[in-house]
């Protein structure tokens, strides 16, 4: 008796089918989530070490095939503003934002960047989005927050 073979598809019909937004990339290119989270945790260890460039390959990569993943667009986030990329950093902490308007972490960090390009009036809003969130006061980012907005 004949097995049923397995019906795979062509590369061409995959593509077309991931530019249709019908796949996700990680498919696409044959990515695991277990790789994927394990290239992260690799990334941040690099970050942890001060190796910021080598840390921002991997999370380029990663954002590049699984662009709505928070985490990963948050680590290049603070990859870039470790690097005084500002405008690469805020475009970065946006787009979490955009999925998380309550993310803290990052309602501090764009804060600080926005005081970099001197866009003060915005890093006051985002920075006082942070104090406000706070209400035992005792979260790291929002007492950072505090202080640059210098309560």
């Amino acid at each position: 008796m004949d097995e049923p073979r397995e019906i795979v598809e062509s590369p061409e019909a995959l593509v077309q089918r991931w530019l249709k937004g019908e796949v996700p990339a990680t498919q696409l290119f044959g990515l695991s989530a277990e790789v994927a989270q394990s290239l992260a945790h690799h990334g941040y260890t690099l970050y942890e070490q001060g190796k910021y460039r080598r840390a921002q390959v991997i999370f380029e990569g990663l954002v590049a095939i699984d662009a709505d993943n928070p985490d990963f667009q948050r680590m290049l986030a603070s990859i870039y503003q470790m690097q005084g990329n500002w405008d690469a950093a805020y475009y970065r902490y946006t787009k979490v934002l955009a999925s998380n308007p309550s993310d803290l972490f990052v309602l501090t960090n764009r804060g600080e960047v926005l005081l970099q390009l001197g866009r003060t009036q915005e890093a006051v809003e985002d920075l006082k989005k942070a104090v406000a969130l706070d209400r035992q006061g005792a979260h790291p980012a929002a007492r950072r927050a505090r202080v640059l907005l210098g309560r």
